[in-house]
């Protein structure tokens, strides 16, 4: 069912702000969260939420520690590579895990917390703290610009994905559909409105549309990318909160504005949801060329309901 995604703004208790990945974390230890060595470490962190999604029966791939018996806080201490959470990108070894699925991990032992994870079902929503990277660049709108590289394949004579723009438009050259089914597709990274930085190793950001074309056509059968992507933060004391509305019936959509406008001074509206696996992000991302995207929702595949 088509939803709306309604994303409320809202006072946190805490110095935590929203935020999303990729990042690094303090000494790699969930302690770096707590520590007291420089109060810089504090200005940068950041609290995401992360939707994960997998297929019946696949594991997420997430190693937990902590909890109250180990008197630490519940954190990811290893992500299985090739797993869910690795391949979504969201994740890092030392996030703390602060609640799955709502509920909260503060005064939950190490084997209850990854009973949660364990019982979750198909989907699993992650609100997790992490440091950001000293080289995470932020602009004057607070949005953040992050990069990943990625490898495709290619199928039937395609990589699954087209792109517009280039130096003849004065645009950046930009990912403007991505095929369902296909490899970039199945991958669960690509997005559309993601830059392209690099195909291949050979620099894009100053040529032309044919110029990137040709790149990609005269590749081998695998392609590697280095695309750039925006994650949107919303200030030091505020949390992102993410309220999924169903568009039927009408009514529902109409009730919760009324509630939300009551509650909370202020609303960001955004009808693009783009499922950048996690949190797109993406959600992992709501991502196009002229507006910024948060990912927050990861997808290892075509089995999503993905920055």
């Amino acid at each position: 069912m088509a939803k709306l995604l309604l994303a409320c703004l809202k006072p946190l208790t805490t110095d935590d702000d929203a935020g999303s990945t990729p990042r690094t974390t303090t000494n790699g230890s969930p302690d770096g969260y707590q520590s007291s060595a420089a109060s810089s470490s504090q200005e940068r962190r950041k609290v995401a939420y992360v939707e994960l999604l997998r297929r019946s029966r696949e594991p997420f791939g997430i190693g937990v520690e902590g909890g109250t018996d180990r008197h630490q806080p519940a954190h990811i201490a290893h992500l299985r590579p090739g797993g869910v959470a690795d391949k979504s990108q969201a994740l890092q070894t030392g996030d703390r895990i602060l609640s799955i699925n709502g509920t909260s991990t503060e005064h939950l032992m190490r084997s209850e917390i990854a009973a949660l994870l364990d019982n979750a079902g198909n989907v699993v929503n992650l609100e997790i703290a992490y440091e950001a990277s000293p080289d995470e660049e932020e602009d004057e709108s607070g949005v953040l610009k992050k990069t990943a590289f990625l490898t495709l394949t290619r199928e039937r004579n395609s990589f699954g994905f087209t792109i517009s723009g280039g130096s003849k438009e004065r645009r950046p050259i930009t990912v403007s559909h991505v095929a369902v089914g296909s490899s970039a597709f199945r991958h669960g990274v690509l997005k559309a409105g993601d830059r392209v930085l690099q195909i291949n190793g050979s620099d894009v950001t100053a040529v032309s549309q044919l110029e990137a074309v040709t790149l990609l056509q005269s590749s081998d059968d695998t392609c590697t990318l280095e695309i750039e992507y925006d994650i949107t933060v919303h200030g030091e004391s505020l949390s992102l909160l993410f309220l999924f509305v169903p568009l039927f019936p009408p009514s529902c959509i109409f009730l919760s504005f009324f509630l939300l406008l009551l509650l909370t001074p202020s609303l960001l509206f955004d009808t693009s949801v783009d499922l950048h696996s996690p949190l797109s992000p993406s959600l992992h991302p709501l991502s196009s060329p002229n507006l910024p995207s948060t990912r927050t929702q990861h997808n290892p595949g075509p089995q999503f309901s993905r920055d």
